[in-house]
């Protein structure tokens, strides 16, 4: 919640105020005086400090930011191997979101909550989950041994690269690109991954 910005008559009485009484401040409320003015003076410097703490408030938000968002991009490692610079202010923004947001992932809930912030509908399932019957298809048959440690991330595409195709063929979405190599980074070290596009 935002407060009302004082005027400068509001910040100089409120100065004012803290002013002893008795007879060396008994000038401080008239108007005119040198003391009046010189509590003027200060409430102006008051005022534009003021100013500085409101905007620094709205600033330090990463999705309101705009003078410190080199800073937010810098402390959440932007660029690195799955993010560049961006172009436009949002998209900034909602990169150093997603690298937030990225911290801490563990469960499967958080692998497909980062997704969402990505915009995209993952599901993550360890891949035994997948290679029970009844099946459907695509469906990826392994050893045993290996789907203990395999997790398959299903996605949905707008039309996936499936014969028949039509012209021109869109090999890969940035955003989807985007997503595996987080995935790839915050993955377990003994786990691997497969990637799998189903039809919406």
């Amino acid at each position: 919640m935002t407060t009302r910005v004082k005027t400068l008559a509001e910040q100089a009485r409120a100065l004012a105020s803290f002013l002893p009484g008795g007879k060396h401040f008994e000038a401080k409320n008239l108007q005119g005086s040198n003391v009046q003015k010189l509590i003027s003076g200060f409430s102006q410097e008051l005022l534009i400090a003021d100013g500085y703490i409101r905007e620094y408030s709205k600033e330090i938000i990463p999705d309101q930011t705009v003078q410190f968002i080199e800073e937010w991009e810098s402390a959440v490692g932007i660029p690195d191997d799955c993010f560049y610079i961006a172009g436009t202010i949002s998209e900034r923004r909602n990169n150093v979101l997603v690298k937030l947001a990225a911290l801490g992932v563990k469960t499967v809930d958080d692998f497909e909550a980062l997704a969402t912030a990505l915009g995209l509908t993952v599901t993550v399932a360890p891949m035994g989950e997948s290679s029970l019957f009844p099946l459907t298809l695509p469906f990826i048959l392994t050893d045993v041994a290996t789907t203990k440690y395999t997790i398959v991330v299903s996605f949905e595409v707008g039309t996936p690269n499936v014969f028949p195709l039509t012209f021109p063929i869109s090999f890969g979405d940035s955003i989807i690109q985007v997503m595996e190599c987080l995935f790839r980074k915050l993955k377990p070290a003994n786990c691997d991954i497969i990637y799998q596009e189903v039809a919406p």
